[in-house]
């Protein structure tokens, strides 16, 4: 197991979006979490770049999957999205999209043989 540190306080942190500039990565020199921007990151050598939010888990998979395991009925016409919201279930989604994708990363540094250690 490579032991990687990490500054952040929590995974939550370290997700990596698309639509950002910059991205976090593992950097196998400094055997530690970074954050670079696109350009500064081409170039430059040993590094892996997390994966995205999305590639993770798509959000809309995750609405799927919560709306079915909360037995939720949506009434016709109206959006997923819409009915949370109205029923402020909003924020209870997204406690749960975060926290499977914390998990998915979890996942992916286990499988990739990383293991991360916090606040090093």
């Amino acid at each position: 197991m490579f032991h990687v540190k990490c500054t952040f306080s929590d995974l939550s942190e370290v997700i990596n979006n698309e639509y950002l500039p910059c991205a976090v990565y593992i950097d196998l020199k400094k055997a530690s979490l970074e954050t670079y921007d696109n350009d500064e990151a081409a170039k430059k050598d040993a590094l892996i770049r997390l994966p995205y939010q999305e590639r993770l888990y798509a959000e809309n998979s995750a609405l799927h999957d919560y709306i079915q395991e909360m037995g939720i009925s949506i009434p016709y016409g109206m959006s997923a999205r819409q009915y949370l919201l109205q029923n402020e279930s909003l924020f209870d989604f997204y406690d749960f999209y975060n926290a499977e994708v914390k998990l998915r990363l979890t996942e992916w540094f286990n499988e990739r043989g990383f293991a991360i250690v916090f606040n090093a």
